[in-house]
Protein backbone atom coordinates (compact mmCIF):
# COMPACT_ATOMS: atom_id res chain seq x y z
CA UNK A 1 0.00 0.00 0.00
CA UNK A 2 1.12 3.54 -0.80
CA UNK A 3 -0.68 6.53 0.71
CA UNK A 4 -0.78 9.85 -1.17
CA UNK A 5 -1.86 13.04 0.61
CA UNK A 6 -2.93 16.55 -0.37
CA UNK A 7 -4.10 19.10 2.21
CA UNK A 8 -6.60 21.74 1.07
CA UNK A 9 -7.70 25.01 2.62
CA UNK A 10 -10.26 26.21 0.04
CA UNK A 11 -12.85 24.42 -2.07
CA UNK A 12 -11.64 21.16 -3.55
CA UNK A 13 -10.71 20.50 -7.14
CA UNK A 14 -9.50 17.04 -8.22
CA UNK A 15 -5.99 16.36 -6.83
CA UNK A 16 -4.60 15.91 -10.33
CA UNK A 17 -0.94 15.69 -9.29
CA UNK A 18 -1.74 12.79 -6.95
CA UNK A 19 -4.01 11.25 -9.54
CA UNK A 20 -1.20 11.13 -12.11
CA UNK A 21 1.28 9.60 -9.65
CA UNK A 22 -1.25 7.24 -8.08
CA UNK A 23 -2.49 6.00 -11.45
CA UNK A 24 1.07 5.29 -12.61
CA UNK A 25 1.79 3.33 -9.43
CA UNK A 26 -1.41 1.30 -9.80
CA UNK A 27 -0.66 0.60 -13.45
CA UNK A 28 2.68 -0.81 -12.31
CA UNK A 29 1.29 -3.16 -9.67
CA UNK A 30 1.04 -1.13 -6.45
CA UNK A 31 -2.03 -0.51 -4.33
CA UNK A 32 -2.72 3.19 -3.71
CA UNK A 33 -4.99 5.30 -1.54
CA UNK A 34 -5.42 9.04 -2.11
CA UNK A 35 -6.29 11.30 0.83
CA UNK A 36 -7.48 14.74 -0.26
CA UNK A 37 -8.24 16.36 3.08
CA UNK A 38 -8.76 19.57 5.05
CA UNK A 39 -6.61 20.50 8.08
CA UNK A 40 -9.29 19.40 10.53
CA UNK A 41 -9.05 15.87 9.09
CA UNK A 42 -5.33 15.44 9.74
CA UNK A 43 -5.55 13.41 12.98
CA UNK A 44 -8.18 11.04 11.61
CA UNK A 45 -6.19 10.53 8.40
CA UNK A 46 -2.92 9.89 10.27
CA UNK A 47 -4.57 7.09 12.23
CA UNK A 48 -6.05 5.56 9.08
CA UNK A 49 -2.73 5.66 7.22
CA UNK A 50 -0.79 4.06 10.06
CA UNK A 51 -3.25 1.14 10.13
CA UNK A 52 -2.40 0.39 6.48
CA UNK A 53 1.37 0.32 7.17
CA UNK A 54 2.17 1.86 3.77
CA UNK A 55 5.44 1.47 1.85
CA UNK A 56 5.60 5.26 1.98
CA UNK A 57 3.35 8.29 2.49
CA UNK A 58 3.66 10.79 -0.34
CA UNK A 59 2.70 14.45 0.13
CA UNK A 60 1.92 16.89 -2.70
CA UNK A 61 3.29 20.16 -1.33
CA UNK A 62 2.93 23.76 -2.52
CA UNK A 63 4.49 26.75 -0.76
CA UNK A 64 2.50 28.45 1.99
CA UNK A 65 -0.41 27.10 3.94
CA UNK A 66 -0.13 23.70 2.19
CA UNK A 67 3.52 23.27 3.22
CA UNK A 68 2.58 24.45 6.75
CA UNK A 69 -0.07 21.78 7.26
CA UNK A 70 2.03 19.15 5.48
CA UNK A 71 4.69 19.79 8.15
CA UNK A 72 2.12 19.31 10.89
CA UNK A 73 0.77 16.07 9.44
CA UNK A 74 4.15 14.57 8.51
CA UNK A 75 5.44 15.36 12.00
CA UNK A 76 2.44 13.60 13.57
CA UNK A 77 3.01 10.55 11.37
CA UNK A 78 6.68 10.37 12.32
CA UNK A 79 6.04 10.78 16.04
CA UNK A 80 3.44 8.01 16.11
CA UNK A 81 5.16 5.74 13.57
CA UNK A 82 8.89 6.60 13.21
CA UNK A 83 9.49 3.79 10.72
CA UNK A 84 6.98 5.22 8.21
CA UNK A 85 8.77 6.68 5.20
CA UNK A 86 7.67 10.20 4.28
CA UNK A 87 8.14 11.39 0.69
CA UNK A 88 7.46 14.99 -0.32
CA UNK A 89 6.85 16.05 -3.91
CA UNK A 90 5.53 19.11 -5.71
CA UNK A 91 6.76 22.65 -6.29
CA UNK A 92 7.99 23.42 -2.78
CA UNK A 93 10.28 20.43 -2.12
CA UNK A 94 11.44 20.47 -5.75
CA UNK A 95 12.65 24.05 -5.34
CA UNK A 96 13.98 23.64 -1.78
CA UNK A 97 14.99 19.97 -1.42
CA UNK A 98 17.76 20.45 1.15
CA UNK A 99 15.71 22.67 3.44
CA UNK A 100 12.84 20.16 3.37
CA UNK A 101 15.21 17.27 4.11
CA UNK A 102 16.52 19.16 7.13
CA UNK A 103 13.15 18.42 8.73
CA UNK A 104 13.13 15.24 10.81
CA UNK A 105 9.77 14.24 9.35
CA UNK A 106 10.86 14.22 5.68
CA UNK A 107 12.85 11.20 4.46
CA UNK A 108 12.86 11.68 0.69
CA UNK A 109 11.98 14.51 -1.68
CA UNK A 110 10.94 14.07 -5.29
CA UNK A 111 12.50 16.81 -7.41
CA UNK A 112 10.40 17.58 -10.48
CA UNK A 113 7.57 15.49 -11.87
CA UNK A 114 6.75 12.43 -9.87
CA UNK A 115 5.40 9.50 -11.88
CA UNK A 116 8.64 7.66 -12.75
CA UNK A 117 10.39 8.79 -9.58
CA UNK A 118 7.59 7.60 -7.27
CA UNK A 119 7.61 4.18 -8.94
CA UNK A 120 11.36 3.78 -8.48
CA UNK A 121 11.11 4.92 -4.85
CA UNK A 122 8.32 2.38 -4.26
CA UNK A 123 10.35 -0.43 -5.81
CA UNK A 124 13.46 0.47 -3.80
CA UNK A 125 11.64 0.74 -0.46
CA UNK A 126 9.60 -2.38 -1.14
CA UNK A 127 12.74 -4.43 -1.85
CA UNK A 128 14.91 -2.59 0.74
CA UNK A 129 17.46 -1.55 -1.87
CA UNK A 130 19.53 1.63 -2.20
CA UNK A 131 18.14 4.98 -3.32
CA UNK A 132 21.46 6.18 -4.71
CA UNK A 133 20.69 5.47 -8.37
CA UNK A 134 17.20 6.99 -8.45
CA UNK A 135 17.26 10.17 -10.50
CA UNK A 136 15.32 13.22 -9.37
CA UNK A 137 15.36 12.67 -5.61
CA UNK A 138 17.03 13.89 -2.44
CA UNK A 139 17.29 11.69 0.64
CA UNK A 140 19.08 11.19 3.94
CA UNK A 141 22.04 8.86 4.07
CA UNK A 142 22.51 7.23 7.48
CA UNK A 143 19.57 9.32 8.73
CA UNK A 144 21.64 12.54 8.70
CA UNK A 145 23.69 13.26 5.57
CA UNK A 146 21.61 14.89 2.82
CA UNK A 147 22.19 13.51 -0.66
CA UNK A 148 20.79 15.12 -3.82
CA UNK A 149 20.89 12.78 -6.82
CA UNK A 150 21.19 13.79 -10.46
CA UNK A 151 18.08 15.25 -12.07
CA UNK A 152 15.60 13.20 -14.05
CA UNK A 153 15.03 14.05 -17.73
CA UNK A 154 11.49 15.23 -18.42
CA UNK A 155 9.14 12.84 -20.18
CA UNK A 156 8.27 14.31 -23.56
CA UNK A 157 5.24 12.10 -24.17
CA UNK A 158 3.04 12.81 -21.17
CA UNK A 159 0.17 10.87 -22.77
CA UNK A 160 1.86 7.73 -21.39
CA UNK A 161 0.51 8.67 -17.94
CA UNK A 162 -3.01 7.23 -18.04
CA UNK A 163 -5.43 8.51 -15.42
CA UNK A 164 -7.41 6.12 -13.24
CA UNK A 165 -10.34 8.31 -12.21
CA UNK A 166 -11.68 5.64 -9.87
CA UNK A 167 -8.83 6.46 -7.47
CA UNK A 168 -10.91 9.42 -6.28
CA UNK A 169 -14.60 9.91 -5.59
CA UNK A 170 -15.54 12.14 -8.53
CA UNK A 171 -18.77 13.20 -6.85
CA UNK A 172 -16.70 15.19 -4.32
CA UNK A 173 -15.23 17.35 -7.09
CA UNK A 174 -18.13 18.12 -9.38
CA UNK A 175 -19.10 21.79 -9.13
CA UNK A 176 -22.67 22.67 -10.04
CA UNK A 177 -22.89 26.01 -11.85
CA UNK A 178 -25.92 27.20 -13.84
CA UNK A 179 -27.25 23.62 -14.03
CA UNK A 180 -23.86 22.44 -15.33
CA UNK A 181 -21.52 19.87 -13.80
CA UNK A 182 -17.98 21.27 -13.84
CA UNK A 183 -14.61 19.63 -13.22
CA UNK A 184 -11.02 20.83 -13.59
CA UNK A 185 -8.41 19.24 -15.87
CA UNK A 186 -4.81 19.74 -17.02
CA UNK A 187 -4.28 19.54 -20.78
CA UNK A 188 -0.58 20.47 -20.58
CA UNK A 189 2.35 21.00 -18.23
CA UNK A 190 4.41 24.13 -17.82
CA UNK A 191 4.68 27.45 -19.63
CA UNK A 192 7.30 28.87 -22.02
CA UNK A 193 7.24 32.32 -20.37
CA UNK A 194 9.22 33.51 -17.36
CA UNK A 195 7.13 35.85 -15.21
CA UNK A 196 9.20 37.01 -12.24
CA UNK A 197 6.69 36.00 -9.55
CA UNK A 198 5.94 32.47 -10.82
CA UNK A 199 7.50 29.28 -9.40
CA UNK A 200 6.50 27.26 -12.47
CA UNK A 201 9.40 28.90 -14.32
CA UNK A 202 11.92 27.00 -12.18
CA UNK A 203 9.85 23.86 -11.64
CA UNK A 204 9.23 23.24 -15.36
CA UNK A 205 12.40 25.03 -16.54
CA UNK A 206 10.31 27.07 -19.00
CA UNK A 207 9.20 23.95 -20.86
CA UNK A 208 5.68 23.40 -22.14
CA UNK A 209 4.53 19.87 -22.93
CA UNK A 210 0.97 19.20 -24.07
CA UNK A 211 -1.25 16.19 -23.93
CA UNK A 212 -2.55 15.24 -27.33
CA UNK A 213 -6.03 16.30 -28.39
CA UNK A 214 -7.10 12.64 -28.30
CA UNK A 215 -5.91 12.23 -24.68
CA UNK A 216 -7.77 15.31 -23.45
CA UNK A 217 -10.99 14.53 -25.28
CA UNK A 218 -10.94 10.84 -24.33
CA UNK A 219 -10.66 11.63 -20.61
CA UNK A 220 -13.35 14.30 -20.61
CA UNK A 221 -15.77 12.25 -22.71
CA UNK A 222 -15.25 9.37 -20.26
CA UNK A 223 -16.15 11.66 -17.35
CA UNK A 224 -19.19 12.89 -19.24
CA UNK A 225 -20.44 9.40 -20.08
CA UNK A 226 -19.85 7.94 -16.62
CA UNK A 227 -20.49 10.87 -14.27
CA UNK A 228 -22.53 13.34 -16.31
CA UNK A 229 -19.84 16.03 -16.30
CA UNK A 230 -20.63 18.46 -19.11
CA UNK A 231 -18.27 21.39 -18.41
CA UNK A 232 -14.52 21.66 -17.93
CA UNK A 233 -12.32 24.20 -16.14
CA UNK A 234 -8.81 24.00 -17.63
CA UNK A 235 -6.14 24.52 -14.95
CA UNK A 236 -3.18 24.81 -17.35
CA UNK A 237 -0.66 27.58 -16.68
CA UNK A 238 -1.06 28.59 -20.32
CA UNK A 239 -3.77 26.75 -22.23
CA UNK A 240 -3.19 28.71 -25.45
CA UNK A 241 0.60 28.26 -25.66
CA UNK A 242 -0.26 26.67 -29.01
CA UNK A 243 -3.42 28.37 -30.30
CA UNK A 244 -4.11 25.88 -33.08
CA UNK A 245 -3.98 22.93 -30.69
CA UNK A 246 -6.07 24.80 -28.12
CA UNK A 247 -8.87 25.58 -30.55
CA UNK A 248 -8.85 22.02 -31.92
CA UNK A 249 -9.36 20.62 -28.40
CA UNK A 250 -12.15 23.07 -27.60
CA UNK A 251 -13.81 22.37 -30.96
CA UNK A 252 -13.78 18.62 -30.35
CA UNK A 253 -15.20 19.04 -26.85
CA UNK A 254 -17.92 21.29 -28.25
CA UNK A 255 -18.87 18.57 -30.74
CA UNK A 256 -19.18 16.17 -27.79
CA UNK A 257 -21.45 18.61 -25.91
CA UNK A 258 -18.78 19.46 -23.35
CA UNK A 259 -18.58 23.17 -22.56
CA UNK A 260 -15.48 25.04 -21.46
CA UNK A 261 -16.07 27.24 -18.43
CA UNK A 262 -12.61 28.75 -18.00
CA UNK A 263 -9.12 28.64 -19.51
CA UNK A 264 -5.98 30.70 -19.01
CA UNK A 265 -4.90 33.08 -21.80
CA UNK A 266 -2.13 35.66 -21.79
CA UNK A 267 -3.10 39.27 -22.51
CA UNK A 268 -0.77 39.41 -25.52
CA UNK A 269 -2.42 36.35 -27.09
CA UNK A 270 -5.95 37.73 -27.11
CA UNK A 271 -7.31 39.23 -30.33
CA UNK A 272 -10.60 39.46 -32.21
CA UNK A 273 -9.98 36.30 -34.22
CA UNK A 274 -9.39 34.24 -31.07
CA UNK A 275 -12.39 35.74 -29.27
CA UNK A 276 -14.60 34.98 -32.28
CA UNK A 277 -13.40 31.37 -32.19
CA UNK A 278 -13.98 31.04 -28.44
CA UNK A 279 -17.52 32.39 -28.60
CA UNK A 280 -18.35 30.24 -31.62
CA UNK A 281 -17.54 27.07 -29.66
CA UNK A 282 -19.30 28.31 -26.51
CA UNK A 283 -16.34 29.01 -24.22
CA UNK A 284 -18.00 30.82 -21.34
CA UNK A 285 -15.01 32.18 -19.43
CA UNK A 286 -11.35 33.16 -19.59
CA UNK A 287 -8.69 33.87 -16.97
CA UNK A 288 -6.34 36.80 -17.59
CA UNK A 289 -3.27 37.70 -15.54
CA UNK A 290 -3.01 41.45 -16.12
CA UNK A 291 -1.02 41.78 -12.85
CA UNK A 292 -0.49 45.58 -12.70
CA UNK A 293 -1.58 48.90 -14.14
CA UNK A 294 1.92 50.33 -13.83
CA UNK A 295 4.38 49.90 -16.70
CA UNK A 296 7.44 49.80 -14.44
CA UNK A 297 5.88 47.02 -12.39
CA UNK A 298 4.92 45.08 -15.52
CA UNK A 299 8.49 45.32 -16.79
CA UNK A 300 9.86 44.26 -13.40
CA UNK A 301 7.58 41.20 -13.47
CA UNK A 302 8.74 40.41 -17.02
CA UNK A 303 5.13 40.24 -18.21
CA UNK A 304 6.04 41.43 -21.73
CA UNK A 305 2.94 43.63 -21.86
CA UNK A 306 2.18 47.29 -21.16
CA UNK A 307 -0.76 49.07 -19.56
CA UNK A 308 -1.89 50.06 -23.07
CA UNK A 309 -1.99 46.39 -24.05
CA UNK A 310 -4.31 45.72 -21.12
CA UNK A 311 -6.61 48.61 -22.08
CA UNK A 312 -6.84 47.37 -25.69
CA UNK A 313 -7.81 43.88 -24.53
CA UNK A 314 -10.44 45.26 -22.15
CA UNK A 315 -11.96 47.27 -25.01
CA UNK A 316 -12.03 44.07 -27.05
CA UNK A 317 -13.73 42.11 -24.26
CA UNK A 318 -16.51 44.72 -24.04
CA UNK A 319 -17.73 43.40 -27.39
CA UNK A 320 -18.18 39.86 -26.03
CA UNK A 321 -20.67 40.14 -23.14
CA UNK A 322 -21.36 36.39 -23.05
CA UNK A 323 -17.77 35.60 -21.99
CA UNK A 324 -17.07 35.82 -18.28
CA UNK A 325 -13.66 37.23 -17.33
CA UNK A 326 -11.55 36.52 -14.25
CA UNK A 327 -8.91 39.25 -14.38
CA UNK A 328 -6.14 38.80 -11.84
CA UNK A 329 -3.80 41.53 -10.55
CA UNK A 330 -1.06 41.64 -7.91
CA UNK A 331 -0.57 44.27 -5.21
CA UNK A 332 2.61 45.01 -3.30
CA UNK A 333 5.24 43.80 -5.73
CA UNK A 334 8.70 44.69 -4.32
CA UNK A 335 9.66 48.37 -4.94
CA UNK A 336 6.03 49.31 -5.58
CA UNK A 337 5.53 53.01 -4.85
CA UNK A 338 2.32 54.80 -3.82
CA UNK A 339 1.99 56.00 -7.40
CA UNK A 340 2.44 52.55 -8.98
CA UNK A 341 0.04 51.08 -6.41
CA UNK A 342 -2.54 53.73 -7.36
CA UNK A 343 -2.02 52.89 -11.04
CA UNK A 344 -2.87 49.27 -10.31
CA UNK A 345 -6.00 50.23 -8.35
CA UNK A 346 -7.10 52.50 -11.22
CA UNK A 347 -6.53 49.73 -13.75
CA UNK A 348 -8.54 47.29 -11.65
CA UNK A 349 -11.38 49.81 -11.56
CA UNK A 350 -11.11 50.39 -15.31
CA UNK A 351 -11.28 46.67 -16.08
CA UNK A 352 -14.23 46.13 -13.74
CA UNK A 353 -16.18 49.05 -15.20
CA UNK A 354 -15.66 47.94 -18.79
CA UNK A 355 -15.88 44.16 -18.72
CA UNK A 356 -19.58 43.21 -18.98
CA UNK A 357 -19.31 39.99 -16.98
CA UNK A 358 -16.84 38.67 -14.42
CA UNK A 359 -14.59 39.79 -11.62
CA UNK A 360 -11.29 41.59 -11.08
CA UNK A 361 -9.15 40.02 -8.38
CA UNK A 362 -6.36 41.86 -6.58
CA UNK A 363 -4.09 39.47 -4.68
CA UNK A 364 -1.21 40.40 -2.39
CA UNK A 365 2.22 39.42 -3.72
CA UNK A 366 3.53 36.01 -2.64
CA UNK A 367 7.37 35.73 -2.34
CA UNK A 368 7.79 32.21 -3.73
CA UNK A 369 11.10 30.34 -3.57
CA UNK A 370 13.51 30.47 -6.53
CA UNK A 371 11.56 33.25 -8.26
CA UNK A 372 13.23 36.35 -9.68
CA UNK A 373 11.28 38.72 -7.47
CA UNK A 374 12.15 36.88 -4.25
CA UNK A 375 15.69 38.30 -4.14
CA UNK A 376 14.27 41.78 -4.69
CA UNK A 377 11.86 41.25 -1.80
CA UNK A 378 14.75 40.13 0.43
CA UNK A 379 16.81 43.15 -0.59
CA UNK A 380 13.91 45.37 0.45
CA UNK A 381 13.24 43.83 3.85
CA UNK A 382 11.70 40.37 3.48
CA UNK A 383 13.20 37.85 5.91
CA UNK A 384 13.95 34.54 4.16
CA UNK A 385 12.20 31.63 5.96
CA UNK A 386 14.76 29.51 7.81
CA UNK A 387 12.65 26.33 7.96
CA UNK A 388 9.86 24.69 6.00
CA UNK A 389 7.02 25.60 8.33
CA UNK A 390 8.07 29.25 8.27
CA UNK A 391 7.16 29.54 4.57
CA UNK A 392 3.57 30.00 5.69
CA UNK A 393 4.54 33.68 6.09
CA UNK A 394 4.53 34.16 2.30
CA UNK A 395 0.92 33.07 1.86
CA UNK A 396 -1.51 36.03 1.65
CA UNK A 397 -4.43 33.79 2.54
CA UNK A 398 -3.15 33.28 6.10
CA UNK A 399 -2.88 35.40 9.23
CA UNK A 400 0.88 34.77 9.26
CA UNK A 401 1.37 36.95 6.19
CA UNK A 402 2.91 40.39 6.52
CA UNK A 403 4.26 42.81 3.88
CA UNK A 404 7.75 43.67 5.13
CA UNK A 405 9.37 44.62 1.83
CA UNK A 406 7.57 47.92 1.14
CA UNK A 407 8.71 50.56 3.68
CA UNK A 408 5.90 53.08 3.14
CA UNK A 409 3.14 50.62 4.09
CA UNK A 410 2.03 51.30 7.65
CA UNK A 411 -0.58 49.33 9.62
CA UNK A 412 -3.55 51.19 8.16
CA UNK A 413 -2.27 50.74 4.59
CA UNK A 414 -1.82 47.02 5.17
CA UNK A 415 -5.36 46.69 6.53
CA UNK A 416 -6.74 48.53 3.51
CA UNK A 417 -4.83 46.21 1.19
CA UNK A 418 -6.20 43.18 3.04
CA UNK A 419 -9.72 44.59 2.62
CA UNK A 420 -9.01 45.20 -1.07
CA UNK A 421 -8.06 41.54 -1.49
CA UNK A 422 -11.24 40.45 0.32
CA UNK A 423 -13.55 42.72 -1.68
CA UNK A 424 -12.18 41.83 -5.09
CA UNK A 425 -12.15 38.09 -4.41
CA UNK A 426 -15.43 37.79 -2.53
CA UNK A 427 -17.80 40.66 -3.26
CA UNK A 428 -17.25 42.46 -6.57
CA UNK A 429 -18.79 40.48 -9.41
CA UNK A 430 -20.70 41.22 -12.59
CA UNK A 431 -23.16 38.56 -13.70
CA UNK A 432 -24.31 40.17 -16.94
CA UNK A 433 -27.94 39.46 -16.02
CA UNK A 434 -31.10 41.41 -15.24
CA UNK A 435 -33.24 41.06 -12.13
CA UNK A 436 -33.57 42.37 -8.58
CA UNK A 437 -30.82 40.10 -7.21
CA UNK A 438 -28.34 41.48 -9.75
CA UNK A 439 -29.45 45.07 -9.10
CA UNK A 440 -28.58 44.52 -5.44
CA UNK A 441 -25.23 43.11 -6.52
CA UNK A 442 -24.66 46.27 -8.59
CA UNK A 443 -25.06 48.34 -5.42
CA UNK A 444 -22.34 46.32 -3.69
CA UNK A 445 -20.19 46.61 -6.81
CA UNK A 446 -20.53 50.40 -6.76
CA UNK A 447 -19.73 50.68 -3.04
CA UNK A 448 -16.88 48.18 -3.21
CA UNK A 449 -15.29 49.77 -6.26
CA UNK A 450 -15.40 53.18 -4.59
CA UNK A 451 -13.81 51.75 -1.45
CA UNK A 452 -11.01 50.11 -3.43
CA UNK A 453 -10.29 53.10 -5.63
CA UNK A 454 -10.18 55.45 -2.63
CA UNK A 455 -8.75 52.89 -0.16
CA UNK A 456 -11.50 53.84 2.26
CA UNK A 457 -12.93 50.94 4.28
CA UNK A 458 -14.49 52.80 7.20
CA UNK A 459 -17.83 51.50 8.52
CA UNK A 460 -17.66 48.10 6.90
CA UNK A 461 -21.40 47.49 7.25
CA UNK A 462 -21.70 46.59 3.55
CA UNK A 463 -19.25 43.71 4.06
CA UNK A 464 -21.38 42.23 6.84
CA UNK A 465 -24.67 42.82 4.96
CA UNK A 466 -23.21 41.15 1.87
CA UNK A 467 -22.20 38.12 3.93
CA UNK A 468 -25.76 37.78 5.20
CA UNK A 469 -27.37 38.22 1.77
CA UNK A 470 -24.95 35.69 0.22
CA UNK A 471 -26.40 32.93 2.42
CA UNK A 472 -29.74 33.34 0.67
CA UNK A 473 -28.51 33.53 -2.92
Amino acid sequence: MISLVQINYEEKWPPLALLYVGSYLINNGFEVKIYDIYPNEIDETVNEIIKDNPIFVGFSVLTGITSFYSCIMADKLKRISPETKIVWGGHHPSLLPSQCLNEEFVDIVCIGEGEETALEIANALNSNTSLKNIKGIGYKKNSKEIVINTSRPREKNIDKYKLNWELIDIKNYIKKSNMQKVISFFSSRGCPFDCGFCSSVEFYERTWRPHSKAYVVENLVYLKDKYGIDTVYFSDDNFMANKTRGIEILEELYKNNIKTETLDIRIDMLNKQLMDELTRIDVSGIFLGWESGDDRMLELMNKRITSNDIIKVVQLLKKYPSVGVWASGIMCIPTETPESFKNTLNMASYIFENVPKGTVSLFRYMPLPKTKLLNLAIKNGFSYPNNTKDWVRVDPQTNYYDITWIPWLDKSHKQNILNTQFYTRNILRKYGKEGIKYKIQDIFNYIGEWRIKNQNFNLLFDKEIYSLISKYK
